[in-house]
């Protein structure tokens, strides 16, 4: 039998039990994803004794973990306390969710008791088991776009099976989004100036790396460094001078809102950076206008108050 390339899901389910325990999701758990890769990450050691004649000597497995690639666009909830279907995305990738009744669902970075989850990747008729999963992600929210996250997870080995049946994926309850749009986004503040604003790119900067020593195997927390990379319309140095504030090491914050209060309820996304340093400026030309591309590291003020955002 010929193995689609459109059957394809991505499961998901956090795991309540020890690190890298099976958490076996199922349909109900499926995720709403595209522009998959998936790839093993293994890595091998010749082994280098002389044959006394030519040819490539052996390689020896020594380790092996998976990663996996996609994207989930950043849909909104059916009320303003309740769950996204990025909400177990977001948090195994070193951020905690804390509800707030009929007001919002806010996600803060962590740097200690981290989630991990189990991740089952049916492709045709194969599927690929991944426990332990942690990760990191990037989110796009770009002007005259559908705003998403993009992700990179890593997982510990499984052994790769043929399923008879394909998980009955049920999207019928998927919420719909609000696009991003010059109407749709109220704030987009940085450095205390309304920016015209074309296109964001926003990293947590949470990474999480294999580690692989004796009586232990973990995708383990290495670092956070999170960045904003954001180009709009040039202004003229009399209201902001970016060129000067960049040589000058500059500190200030951003704040955005996609969505209206009220009108979007349920499907309104905001994100505030406390303290960005500006680390390079440059010009760009687009169709007889300039834009200034701008990019800034996250610099937190006290423990894990790099960000936050918000889905309400």
């Amino acid at each position: 039998m010929t193995m689609r390339s459109e059957n394809e899901f991505v499961l998901i389910k956090i795991n309540s039990g020890a690190y890298g325990t099976d958490a076996a999701p199922t349909a109900v758990n499926a995720i709403p994803v595209f522009d998959v890769d998936y790839n093993p990450e293994i890595s091998t050691q010749q082994i280098k004794e002389a044959l006394g004649f030519a040819g490539a000597p052996l390689e020896q497995v020594t380790s092996v973990y998976q990663s996996i690639k996609f994207k989930v666009l950043n849909r909104g909830a059916a009320g303003v306390d309740q769950l996204t279907v990025n909400d177990l995305l977001w948090r195994i990738c070193g951020n905690a969710a804390t509800t707030t009744a009929s007001t919002k669902v806010q996600y803060d970075p962590v740097d200690d008791n981290f989630e991990d989850a189990t991740l089952y990747y049916y492709v045709g008729e194969v599927l690929h088991k991944m426990t332990g999963v942690r990760g990191q992600l990037d989110m796009s929210l770009n002007i005259g776009d559908l705003d998403y996250s993009e992700y990179t997870l890593y997982g510990l080995d499984a052994v790769v099976e043929k399923v008879g049946s394909l998980p009955a994926v049920d999207w019928s309850g998927l919420e719909a989004m609000v696009a991003t749009t010059p109407t749709s986004v109220p704030v987009c503040n940085f450095f205390g100036q309304n920016i015209g604003a074309a296109t964001i790119k926003f990293s947590p900067g949470n990474t999480f790396s294999y580690m692989g020593v004796v009586n232990q195997e973990e995708i383990a927390f290495e670092a956070r460094n999170g960045s904003l990379d954001i180009s709009f319309v040039e202004p003229t140095p009399d209201v902001i001078n970016f060129w000067e504030a960049t040589k000058q090491g500059a500190q200030g914050d951003f704040n955005f809102q996609r969505g209206i209060d009220v009108t979007n309820a349920g499907n309104i996304f905001v994100l505030s950076i406390l303290n960005l340093q500006l680390k390079s400026v440059k010009r760009r030309k687009e169709a007889g206008r300039l834009y200034l591309d701008v990019s800034a590291n996250i610099k937190p003020t006290a423990r894990n108050n790099d960000y936050a955002w918000e889905s309400r």
